[in-house]
């Protein structure tokens, strides 16, 4: 998955930008990727902490987890998508 592909789901599906960062760093509360060494890290940001880290070969791999993961909160938070 490409970004661009990744921005298409998340404006189809209503799911806020501020519900995800794309840029690593540490912001309050949002499901994050970011560049690792020589691939790339999913994690929750709270509080200035990485929860629940993946590792991911490629980027594309790592947006794929992300929509996954964004797909399943927002579908328990509203009841369906």
């Amino acid at each position: 998955m490409t970004r661009l592909q990744f921005h298409v789901i998340m404006d189809l599906l209503k799911i806020p930008p501020y519900a995800y960062c794309l840029d690593g760093g540490h912001p309050a509360e949002r499901y994050c990727i970011a560049p690792s060494g020589d691939g790339w890290k999913y994690y929750y940001s709270e509080r200035g902490h990485e929860q629940e880290l993946m590792q991911f070969k490629t980027e594309s791999e790592a947006l794929d987890h992300l929509c996954t993961v964004l797909i399943s909160v927002y579908r328990e938070i509203r009841g369906t998508l």
